[in-house]
């Protein structure tokens, strides 16, 4: 995710998956490559698919170029399953092959308080201080 955030250093952001739904490959749960957050930022390609109308760039047209040795592994789990993800590390998610099942999940970003990062051109991330305290 930290491709498009850009958050720095990167080490200061998190994403949270939270299902809302039991999620499946069928329904388009997420894979992701276990240990590959320690590379770094690694490179992303442009595919030859399109992106969604108005957005220059998005899932469907890129992907990150992970190195072979890490494997991806499918997150399949039931309703109410949070799952924590580092800013660096590849992920993923299926095309929804369901003929009636919609994989809902709420994510959100967090982002340590003063550090700089993307809004984006259609995300339009703000800063919204989830506590203020002089202890931490």
């Amino acid at each position: 995710d930290n491709f498009f955030v850009e958050a720095q250093p990167a080490d200061c952001f998190v994403s949270t998956w939270l299902a809302l739904t039991d999620v499946s490959a069928e329904n388009g749960t997420i894979y992701a490559y276990p240990g590959a957050h320690k590379e770094g930022l690694l490179p992303v390609r442009k595919l030859s698919g399109v992106a969604g109308v108005g957005q220059e760039y998005n899932a469907a047209n890129e992907e990150c170029v992970v190195p072979d040795k890490y494997k991806p592994v499918t997150v399949e789990v039931p309703r109410g399953t949070l799952i924590f993800l580092h800013s660096l590390i590849p992920h993923g998610s299926f095309n929804n092959v369901s003929k009636d099942k919609w994989r809902q999940v709420m994510l959100n970003n967090y982002i340590k308080q003063g550090i700089p990062f993307r809004a984006g051109n259609s995300a339009k991330r703000k800063e919204i201080p989830v506590y203020e305290s002089e202890q931490c």
